[in-house]
């Protein structure tokens, strides 16, 4: 038995001994024990007494153990857990320096085929620049060979002027630079003027003759008209704007004298149908109204009479 039954059993022992006994006849309360009983009774209640510290020792000293075990069994844990983590962070530091030196030769492996593909292409596109060059100078020198070598070569610079325009297209300068031209060629007229002895040649203007014997019917003064334009003219061929050139370029401007003068010559051919046109016209106007003069100044043709 334990321990503590031991201590049970002496402690029920002295309380049966305690209700057994006879009470006191001068005070009720008290009653009359065994001394001895009593004396064995402690005896063993004080040995109950020292196991139970016995018990109490064994229990601290073994819990005490226990923790000790158990933070050992704890330290031990952490140390392998420790040692389990170095040998991961190892394990992934030499991996990860693996893979990046494998990253390292694949972008270098990389930039050298890239290197080789561009110096490629690069040598390609020397050979065909040169090739176009040499097609070009090839090209010129034949052109030079032509008989119109310069207008093939004015078309060339024309076309190139024309693709330099499309690319300076939305560019400010470009834009300023094309009102300004706008404003020149808005303040250009062209001079027109009546030869009025080209017209008196061909009788359009009317002498004054005096009349006297005409007093109730007034004869109209003739009155010399600015000459209308007809109802229908050929039309006018259209003149383009002449091509405005730098002062260094001396081609260009020949090309614009050239073309200058072509203009001039349309321009006049045109007038001159124009006037011949307009002086048949003029005429037969004329013809019918000195016939109309006449007859009021001569009297009617057909009236045989006088009256």
């Amino acid at each position: 038995m334990g321990a503590q039954d031991n201590t049970e059993k002496v402690l029920r022992s002295l309380h049966v001994l305690l209700s057994k006994s006879e009470p006191y006849p001068k005070e009720p309360s008290k009653v009359i024990i065994d001394k001895q009983q009593v004396i064995d009774l402690l005896a063993e209640l004080n040995t109950c007494i020292y196991q139970i510290m016995d018990e109490y020792e064994l229990t601290i000293r073994s819990r005490d153990k226990a923790e000790r075990d158990f933070h050992k069994k704890g330290d031990q844990i952490i140390w392998d857990a420790s040692r389990k983590a170095e040998d991961i962070y190892a394990a992934s530091v030499m991996y990860m320096d693996e893979t990046l030196n494998r990253m390292q030769d694949i972008m270098q492996e990389a930039d050298k085929k890239v290197g080789a593909i561009y110096q490629e292409i690069k040598e390609q596109m020397e050979k065909e620049e040169k090739t176009l060059r040499t097609n070009k100078s090839e090209l010129k020198g034949q052109l030079q060979d032509l008989v119109d070598t310069e207008k093939y070569l004015k078309i060339i610079e024309e076309r190139n002027r024309e693709i330099e325009k499309e690319k300076m297209e939305g560019r400010p300068e470009y834009e300023q630079e094309k009102r300004e031209e706008k404003a020149i060629y808005a303040n250009r007229q062209t001079d027109i003027r009546i030869n009025q002895e080209y017209l008196d040649k061909l009788g359009l203007s009317v002498p004054e003759e005096p009349v006297e014997d005409l007093a109730e019917e007034p004869v109209e003064k003739p009155v010399e008209k600015p000459v209308e334009k007809p109802k229908k003219l050929s039309p006018k061929p259209e003149i383009p704007a002449p091509v405005t050139v730098e002062d260094d370029d001396e081609e260009l401007k020949q090309l614009e004298e050239q073309l200058r003068v072509n203009l001039d010559a349309d321009y006049f051919k045109w007038k001159d149908e124009q006037e011949e046109q307009e002086a048949a016209e003029e005429k037969e106007k004329s013809a019918g109204f000195q016939n109309k003069i006449k007859n009021l100044i001569g009297g009617h043709p057909h009236d045989d009479s006088g009256v």
